[in-house]
């Protein structure tokens, strides 16, 4: 569920990323879109991230979460040094989503060493590329922002549910009518 809630939240973003900052901070900064858009992606790293950092205080292997942390902290002071003097904003939100999605592989192989067990499988992660790729679309469409960010919420949501990417109690509640 994680990662087809960031894919979801991406697609939004990437959408509503220039009006949003229009409308909240002025016209001036409207060239800040672009950076926001690519910070989104890190999402991804975020929401998937979090569900193995919680995996790793289940089985009581915080140290494990000092270590990714600490490596992804230094990559993303490596990556922030080489890139924001050449590419500014650009370069950090770059490095802000390297260093989130290294976290997240970090997080993922220390659970792994723990036990494959422990680990999802990743069957999932196609269904829910497919969701993404069939709402992609509507992030190059001229419609506005709205239309089109609507309109790649639904379907992301009608492909993840008929890709089935999402689990099946939430299908069955969509089913049900219990899930509006």
């Amino acid at each position: 569920v994680a990662l087809a809630v960031a894919v979801l939240l991406v697609l939004v973003i990437v959408v509503l990323a220039e009006p949003a900052i229009v409308l909240l901070a002025g016209e001036e900064f409207r060239g800040a879109a672009p950076v926001l858009q690519i910070q989104a992606v890190a999402l991804i790293g975020v929401f998937v991230g979090q569900t193995w950092q919680l995996g790793l205080v289940a089985i009581r292997r915080q140290s494990a979460l000092g270590w990714a942390n600490g490596i992804a902290l230094v990559l993303v002071v490596a990556l922030g040094v080489a890139l924001i003097p050449a590419y500014g904003a650009t370069g950090a939100a770059v490095a802000a989503v390297i260093a989130e999605s290294a976290l997240a592989l970090l997080l993922l192989f220390f659970l792994r060493r723990e036990g494959a067990g422990l680990v999802p499988r990743f069957g999932f992660a196609l269904r829910v590329a497919l969701a993404g790729a069939i709402a992609t679309p509507f992030l190059f469409v001229p419609i506005p922002p709205l239309a089109a960010a609507a309109g790649a919420a639904v379907a992301f949501l009608a492909g993840a549910y008929a890709a089935g990417a999402l689990p099946p109690e939430l299908r069955a509640a969509f089913r049900r009518g219990a899930v509006s």
